[in-house]
């Protein structure tokens, strides 16, 4: 974005904002706001302060959340693809507002969501194969072993631990 651009989103002249930039004159309150509330920046970037951490109870109670999310989406879609499952519950879980109970009720609703959006998706491109590729033979779904499925979910249990403890949600 250029400094023109952000000027005038700000309400401000080219010049004003150079001397907020360059340090010349502080930064009032008023525009501070603004930028925040454009949502591509924080606060602790503008201040060149360390993000703040989340309190370690608030880290177990997203585990909480993430592990019971993941339970009912498995519970609804035994045979889904494990790996898409728990991308999509990761999200979820990285999005859920702090405002929303987290009741079973509530966590149910989500899970069928998140089944149901996939459920979609993996049937759109599915056909989307099929109309690029006319010989395409779709697989028989094939149903996964208790033992198979328990070997998965340890394994993503495992990458959602070690994302709760460092903190990182953003999945490689």
């Amino acid at each position: 974005m250029s400094q023109s651009v952000l000027a005038e989103e700000l309400g401000i002249t080219r010049r004003s904002l150079y001397t907020y930039e360059t340090g010349i004159h502080p930064v009032p309150g008023n525009i501070v706001e603004k930028i925040i509330s454009r949502g591509d920046v924080e606060l602790s970037d503008i201040f060149g302060l360390p993000p703040e951490v989340p309190h370690i109870s608030c880290r177990f109670d997203d585990a909480r959340l993430a592990i019971s999310l993941l339970a009912a989406c498995l519970e609804e879609y035994r045979a889904g693809p494990i790996d898409e499952i728990v991308t999509e519950v990761v999200l979820k879980t990285g999005e859920w507002p702090l405002t929303r109970r987290r009741t079973e009720h509530s966590i149910n609703r989500v899970a069928s969501r998140v089944i149901s959006d996939l459920s979609d998706r993996l049937i759109q491109e599915e056909l989307d194969r099929k109309l690029i590729d006319n010989d395409y033979q779709s697989s028989p779904l094939d149903s996964p072993t208790d033992e198979d499925l328990a070997a998965s979910g340890e394994m993503q249990f495992n990458l959602i631990q070690q994302a709760y403890a460092t903190g990182n949600w953003r999945l490689q």
